[in-house]
């Protein structure tokens, strides 16, 4: 399953808002995989001095990530699919 990063800019936000973010995207995630689409919300990364927010999702297409982002009412500035890779161990 493809992974996706959601970008955002996010001025003032702070932590609460933040993790109310994350609650929402999760449940609208949740609802939309119930229905019979996939997608999964994998968390986020803030970068407060950029105001910029970085959303990890993996689903089985961009518009079910485009899906989750709107029912959950955040908004996006980029989604773009990513490659993922883990060092070696």
């Amino acid at each position: 399953m493809p992974t996706y990063v959601v970008e955002r800019n996010l001025p003032g936000l702070t932590e609460k808002h933040l993790a109310t973010m994350q609650v929402a995207l999760a449940e609208a995630s949740r609802r939309l995989t119930a229905s019979g689409s996939p997608v999964f919300y994998r968390g986020s990364i803030f970068l407060p001095s950029q105001s910029r927010c970085l959303c990890f999702f993996d689903a089985t297409s961009v518009e079910r990530v485009k899906a989750a982002n709107a029912t959950a009412q955040v908004p996006v500035v980029a989604i773009n699919e990513a490659i993922e890779r883990r060092p070696p161990r």
